[in-house]
């Protein structure tokens, strides 16, 4: 979609352009919208590898200060439980913790102006959210894309806790 829209802007632009100095000169404006879209997918194919190694390292410089506990309201003694070992431990090598989220830990971690860090419970759906990265999207479509996973995992009931270790 996002390279859909470059060609069409690419395209809009540049038929108007052709269109004005056609009429400058004197002459009809030639079909050029197909050789335009031609030369942009030809364009947008040669620097895919470029692009994608741009996108990854935008994500890598973003992610890297970010810091997520993710919990499970699951007890150790629900069914649920047996998935979560075989997903999350070794072997089932691992252990649990219980915690106690009334304990003032959990309360003093809960989101405060203008600090830059949040906690809540993980939204389960059938589509994830896209992150458009930035600019005018503002911070709610970084929480939907943070928080959100798909529906196959809503039995473990995840509650994560976001840090950042830049601030």
């Amino acid at each position: 979609a996002w390279q859909k829209n470059i060609e069409d802007a690419s395209v809009r632009e540049l038929v108007t352009e052709e269109a004005a100095r056609a009429r400058t000169e004197g002459r009809p404006p030639r079909a050029i919208e197909a050789e335009i879209r031609r030369i942009s997918r030809e364009r947008y194919a040669a620097r895919l590898p470029q692009l994608k190694q741009l996108a990854q390292a935008a994500l890598k410089s973003a992610r890297e200060p970010l810091r997520v506990l993710c919990l499970s309201a699951v007890a150790p003694d629900e069914s649920d439980a047996f998935l979560m070992w075989g997903h999350y431990t070794q072997n089932h090598e691992g252990f649990v913790l219980e915690f106690d989220s009334e304990h003032s830990w959990f309360r003093d971690h809960l989101p405060k102006e203008p600090e830059p860090h949040d906690a809540g419970p993980v939204n389960y759906s059938e589509r994830r959210p896209g992150w458009r990265g930035g600019g005018d999207g503002g911070a709610e479509p970084m929480r939907a894309f943070v928080f959100t996973k798909s529906n196959y995992w809503k039995y473990e009931r995840e509650y994560r806790l976001l840090r950042f270790t830049n601030t």
